[in-house]
Parts: structure tokens; sequence; C-alpha cells
């Protein structure tokens, strides 16, 4: 039996990289880079003003205020033609240039205009509400790392330098495989002895979670020839295969002498972990990988997440760092003992202010 970190270990290193694939930028949230990007184009790209006022030069404010004279007006997108000297000032609206000469804005609220002219009551400070060119992303600053996921704001900065495509690992292709005469799909009559067939929606589910769209499902009924066409069937039309069910040494357990039928050993089968145990794992010569799983709804969940995921993610284009489900520390709402000699995961619920 496998330790828990040697298991994942040999996985990991068996995992092959992410083919890489272009796609539009706006449909890129949560998939992971092929390369880093770095902007082209400062943000923001010269001095703007942070708000709707009056651009002025900061020296010709005195502590007791003083009186301006408007020479001109400026919007966000507009050419600036126009320039502050000794005592003027030129009406800005958010986003406008800050016109020559001048240091600072006073925000419209705090200036009384008459005509032509305008009183300010208080001095700024040099600075006040501009926002400089390249004050939030200067040129060649890295925008993203490869094999970083995408974000919606991540998405607006790369947009912001133009970009409409960007270049990302391609998730997997990936096939289900449940086993059991006593599962039945969700839906029909369950007859004495009969379940509902939770591990193949719950799997799906988890994968569209992670981003892997491209999916089918089958169901293997026990018999070691059906179960050995089905799994040629699925490793031939994906890139990953997992199974739920039919793995431990129980007389109808079939996928381990199926794969075998398939020209498949196990890379490894049993981890010393809790709950999910018997988990099997392998590798066809064409990358082809299979996960094992239990069949216990629990036990699936854990192994998927534990050792499938953190390979899905691999296959995607993550990088090291981002290859599996994120932790998070928590507070406990009552003591946990482990009385076990392996790693237990434990199911619970984490509420809004991080207590499980």
């Amino acid at each position: 039996m496998l330790e828990e970190q040697e298991a994942l270990a040999r996985i990991l290193q068996s995992t092959p990289g992410a083919e890489l694939e272009e796609i539009d930028l706006a449909q890129a949230d949560g998939r992971f880079a092929a390369e880093d990007v770095r902007a082209s184009v400062p943000l923001p790209g010269f001095d703007q003003s942070a708000m709707d006022g009056y651009a002025v030069r900061s020296a010709d404010l005195a502590p007791g205020g003083a009186r301006l004279r408007l020479v001109g007006e400026l919007a966000a997108g507009g050419e600036c033609r126009v320039a502050v000297g000794k005592g003027e000032a030129v009406r800005v609206l958010t986003g406008a240039p800050i016109p020559e000469g001048a240091d600072a804005v006073v925000m419209q609220e705090d200036v009384e205009r008459v005509g032509e002219w305008i009183q300010i009551k208080e001095p700024v400070p040099q600075g006040e509400f501009v926002r400089r060119a390249g004050e939030v992303l200067c040129r060649g600053q890295r925008i993203i790392a490869a094999g970083e996921p995408l974000s919606p704001g991540k998405i607006g900065l790369l947009a912001s330098q133009g970009l409409g495509v960007i270049k990302v690992g391609r998730p997997p292709r990936v096939a289900v495989v449940t086993c059991g005469d006593e599962l039945i799909e969700p839906g029909g009559d369950l007859a004495e002895g009969q379940l509902y067939n939770s591990n193949g929606p719950m799997l799906q589910a988890a994968l569209h979670r992670i981003g892997i769209l491209e999916t089918r499902r089958w169901h293997a009924l026990d018999e070691l020839a059906t179960t050995e066409r089905i799994l040629g069937e699925a490793m031939d039309w994906a890139e990953v295969v997992v199974t739920a069910g039919g793995v431990s040494v129980g007389d109808r357990d079939f996928i381990r002498p199926a794969l075998e039928g398939c020209g498949l050993e196990p890379n490894f089968w049993r981890v010393r972990v809790r709950p999910g145990k018997p988990l099997l794992y392998s590798i066809r010569d064409d990358g082809t990988q299979v996960f094992g799983l239990p069949g216990n709804p629990v036990s699936v969940s854990v192994t998927f997440a534990v050792f499938a995921h953190p390979a899905l993610h691999a296959r995607s284009g993550a990088a090291a760092s981002y290859q599996g489900m994120r932790r998070i520390q928590v507070e406990l709402a009552t003591d946990l003992a482990n009385p076990g000699d392996r790693p237990h995961y434990i199911r619970g619920a984490v509420d809004r202010e991080g207590v499980f």
C-alpha cells in the first residue's frame, strides 16, 4: 500500500503536459495561461483625473484658498489642447487628461463657481485626485504567469492591452465509467436491491466545475467481457478515464482484470488513505490515464479530489501551485481525532465565518 504523497507524486510525474489552444479572451475564465503575458500599454496611459472637478496648480492655493480663472474644459477621451498657468484652472471630468501645468484636482463639491471664475476655500496637496500614468500597470509588468488561472479581473487587464485571444492549456476529454448490476439511472423505478447511480452524475458535475466540459459516461454491468469492452471504448475516446466501483477484491470487481485484458497493468493499487484505500492508477503508452476509484460515493468524492483533480489540472496547463483543490485554514467547531494510521478525510461544512 502506497503512502498518499507517494501515490500523488507517481500520478503527477507520469501526467502528460497540456496541449495548447488559442481561444477568445472572453471565454478564458478559469483556464490556465500557456505563457507569461506582459503589459505593452501602461494603465493609465497618461496622467488623468480621478474625479469630476478642476485641474489646478497646487502652488496657487494658499491656506485661505484662492480665486482662479477658468480657461477650458476636458472630458475623458478628449484631446488635451489647453494648459494651466498661474492663477488658472481647467474643468475636468473623471478620466480626462491632466492639462500641462496642473498637478492636482479639486473635486467639484469643494468649489464655488461664478461664471468663468471659481473660488476654492482650502489648499490641496500636489497629486490630489490624479491617477499617474502607469500607476495601475506599467509597460513590461507581468500581467499573468504561465500556468496561472485566468479570472475576470485578469481578463480585463489583458483586454486593456488590446488582446482579443489568449493561448491556454486545453482541458482533456474525460470518460466516466460506473460499475454494478445494482445501479440504475436516476428517474427509473427501483426494484428490490437496486440503487440509483449517483456516482456518474456526481463525477461529471465535479469535472464540469473544474472546467472539463468534454465528458462522456458509460455504465458497465458486473461481467468481465462487458467491462473490458466498455473500458476499451472509453480509453479510445478519452484522454483520462475515471471509473467508480469494481476495483476491490470481490468476486464482481472486474476493473483490474478488464484493464489487464486491455493490455494495461496497474501503476499502483491501494493507497494508505481513508476513505478510498482501494484506488487504482494506470497509464497507457499513449498517455491515456485511468483512475479506478472505489464505489462508495464518499470515497469517490475524496479520491477524485485528492488524486484525480491535480492530474486533470496539470493536463489543463496548471502550474504546480494551482493543481488540485484550494486549501484554506478553518476553525474547528468541535474536536476531531484520527485514531488510525493513515490520513483521514472528514466530511463537513464550512460556514461563512470559516468554522468547520
